[in-house]
């Protein structure tokens, strides 16, 4: 009799497994780290699930895939947080009112200007 190996009938019998995985993969995390084990486990069946339409070859292939999609998911929530475009890069320089644009460049400042309207 030829066992089932769909990623449905795999995510049913290996849940609760997932969960302890993606659980022990959260405690190497900073405790600034939000998602919850079923968070995880969810998020990595649905990527599972798109990536890998086919049918697995085992129960430990299956397993394997999903501890990859796992981590996969832990390093792309790691590096939203330092996404420059919240300011995970950036460099705090203080403003120095000494500094100042010379009347005398003003085709700098139109330059300015001008860029400062592209990058609107």
């Amino acid at each position: 009799m030829s066992q089932d190996h769909s990623a449905d009938h795999l995510i049913d019998e290996t849940y609760e497994e997932m969960k302890k995985l993606a659980s022990s993969y959260l405690q190497m995390e900073p405790t600034t780290v939000t998602l919850s084990p079923t968070v995880l486990v969810h998020e990595a069946y649905l990527k599972l699930s798109k990536q890998f339409s086919g049918r697995y070859q085992s129960r430990g292939h299956f397993l394997a895939i999903a501890a990859t999609m796992i981590r996969r998911i832990l390093v792309d929530h790691a590096r939203s947080r330092r996404r420059v475009k919240r300011g995970g890069n950036l460099v705090r320089v203080a403003f120095d009112e000494e500094l100042q644009l010379s009347a005398s460049n003003d085709s700098d400042i139109l330059a300015l200007e001008d860029m400062l309207e592209v990058l609107q």
